[in-house]
């Protein structure tokens, strides 16, 4: 136990020293005997997904999409504004912060994954318990890399991507001098990661293995390989279909309340403050950003006020609903959904309408809009470009203030436009060279074989 708390306070302590002195995570000092039982290697475990933080950033995805559109309260608030115009410094800032905390939890899965055949078990339920902590670390571990892609990487099918991939770091052992995978050396090795050999888990607070495969089915999708990703989602749909296409209730996904809804959640019980609050103005006068207006439901609709709010500030206007209606009536954060069900719905329905299936897209699309009491979707055309925007725009009422959206237009070549107070547009086009975060100064300070991606100058020589 005290070798455990030893390891535990090290790991914390040179992770402060790391945000403060720019040191790679890997550079964290620690006992290699530390993880010798089942309990301690729990405990890492948990520690580690503790440390993955995809809502502190997620605002971040959202007001850089077209989700919300500001009101006149936004140019008080500098960083949100900064953010929402895509201002290069303010992405700056926030490749530093998300670089540091993705490597932190990979450092933490790989000091564990290195110490775990050090642990002996002394029964079978310990020897299941070890290979859970082995599942779920690796799982995780594989879902950061897949996350460093989609937002350090170019899309695939841009022209002179290929050298600006993940940097993997498989050991605990620091490397001060690696290079960057390409995108397809990328795929390959997140997708190892993902296909390890599974035992059953469906402990929503872990990622499961089924969790694994839509995450899998979502890299395919990522990587152009449509095929692939219908092939694993299908199993997933038929698996879920019982309670996705049923009346549950969608309310339950943003309450303290369990939802077979959920796929994968995170315990935010200890996060004192929704970052969602962060979108809060003043109570009495209202938001700095509210739901673009071109995202409407119809009165049947069952994801209306759930969704969204109307603001009692604006008349025909709506608040954001979802983790913003918890902050709203002042209710803690209790589970952050990482993913959930309705992917699989919205996965394999684009990966069809890119196999050219437009009937079986719509189908699929259709089910889920009678579960939602919401009007079914009809279209005469049979262009992938046509049918594609009809199902982003769909999948943008469904997911609505989750970081979804940003990476859909990413992933599709899509140009953005985004609506100023004042009636101006900021036109964001498709190769625009922001939709990739830069290379952290950080990382470029050590690691002078890491190349910066195209479009950012920093950590170059003279910056």
């Amino acid at each position: 136990m005290k070798a455990y708390q030893l390891f535990i306070l090290l790991i914390i302590g040179v992770i402060s020293s790391y945000c403060s002195l720019d040191l790679p995570p890997e550079d964290e000092v620690s006992d290699p005997n530390a993880i010798t039982s089942v309990t301690s290697a729990q405990r890492l475990l948990a520690s580690a997904y503790s440390s993955y933080k995809p809502y502190s950033n997620a605002l971040t995805w959202v007001l850089r999409s077209d989700d919300l559109i500001p009101t006149q309260y936004l140019a008080r608030e500098v960083n949100l504004q900064n953010t929402y115009n895509w201002n290069d410094r303010e992405l700056v800032n926030h490749s530093e912060d998300i670089w540091k905390s993705l490597y932190n939890t990979i450092a933490q899965c790989n000091a564990l994954l290195e110490r775990l055949p050090n642990v002996t078990p002394q029964n079978s339920s310990q020897r299941r318990e070890l290979q859970l902590v082995q599942q779920r670390a690796t799982y995780l571990k594989a879902l950061c890399y897949f996350d460093l892609l989609r937002i350090f990487s170019p899309a695939f099918g841009q022209p002179n991507v290929q050298p600006y991939g993940i940097l993997f770091k498989n050991s605990f052992t620091f490397k001060p001098i690696q290079a960057r995978l390409t995108l397809n050396e990328s795929v390959t090795v997140i997708e190892q990661l993902l296909s390890i050999t599974a035992i059953n888990d469906e402990n929503t607070y872990y990622i499961t293995p089924d969790v694994a495969q839509l995450t899998r089915a979502e890299l395919a999708l990522w990587a152009g390989n449509h095929s692939k990703a219908i092939t694993l989602a299908q199993p997933l749909l038929h698996k879920y279909q019982a309670t996705l296409f049923s009346s549950t209730s969608v309310s339950n996904i943003w309450s303290a309340n369990a939802s077979p809804l959920r796929l994968f959640a995170l315990d935010t019980k200890n996060v004192t403050t929704s970052p969602y609050l962060s979108l809060e103005y003043n109570t009495s006068l209202g938001d700095y950003a509210i739901a673009n207006h071109t995202i409407s439901y119809t009165h049947t609709d069952v994801r209306k006020n759930v969704y969204t709010l109307p603001n009692p500030h604006t008349p025909n206007s709506f608040l954001l609903g979802k983790y913003r209606k918890q902050a709203l009536q002042r209710e803690q954060m209790q589970y952050y959904t990482v993913a959930r069900s309705a992917q699989i719905v919205f996965l394999l329905a684009e990966a069809y309408i890119k196999e050219g299936n437009k009937d079986d897209a719509l189908i699929l699309l259709n089910q889920l809009m009678t579960v939602r009491n919401a009007t079914t979707l009809s279209t005469t055309a049979t262009d992938t470009e046509t049918l594609l925007n009809l199902l982003l725009s769909e999948k943008q009422k469904e997911f609505i203030g989750e970081p979804l959206r940003f990476f859909d237009l990413k992933r599709n070549h899509c140009s953005l436009t985004k609506r100023t107070f004042s009636g101006s547009s900021i036109n964001i086009s498709a190769d625009d060279y922001r939709w990739t975060l830069p290379i952290p100064a950080s990382e470029k300070r050590y690691n002078t074989a890491i190349l910066q991606n195209n479009g950012w100058n920093i950590g170059e020589a003279g910056n």
